[in-house]
């Protein structure tokens, strides 16, 4: 079924590669956004955001927010719309998986199909971070041979 599914794609250029996200993801990811944000800004509550983040974190804690405490949804579903903003917002989303959350608390109030497509997307996270991790290693050893 395609468009439903994450998927790659292969450029024209044998160095570039644009990881794609799915329209059903796309679709859920404010549903997504809404379940993690109690919990996760009252995770944070007291916590400081540090100047030595990494640049996935700092997109998710400071970019991706109207003000500390609050996702800004908006702005999310518009980076979203360009297909070069998938990788780093889904690997700065990933961060959310670091932290010690209550799933219990995060899926609260929401319906089987709603959790199920939180926790469809918590998995995909963890792949995205790896593939995010991988290709900022394979740009690393470019920078360097060149």
């Amino acid at each position: 079924m395609p468009g439903s599914k994450r998927v790659l794609c292969d450029s024209s250029s044998d160095d570039e590669i644009i990881y794609v996200l799915g329209k059903k993801t796309i679709k859920n990811i404010g549903t997504f956004m809404h379940a993690y944000s109690v919990p996760f800004w009252q995770h944070m509550a007291g916590g400081e955001i540090e100047d030595d983040m990494s640049e996935a974190e700092t997109l998710l804690l400071k970019d991706l927010c109207t003000k500390p405490g609050t996702f800004d949804e908006d702005k999310i579903m518009r980076l979203l719309k360009d297909e070069a903003n998938h990788l780093p917002v889904m690997e700065a989303l990933a961060f959310l998986l670091n932290y010690d959350i209550n799933m219990r608390d995060v899926t609260d109030g929401f319906d089987e199909k709603d959790i199920a497509e939180i926790t469809r997307i918590n998995a995909l996270l963890l792949k995205w971070e790896g593939v995010a991790q991988k290709e900022r290693a394979r740009a690393s050893k470019k920078a360097k041979s060149a």
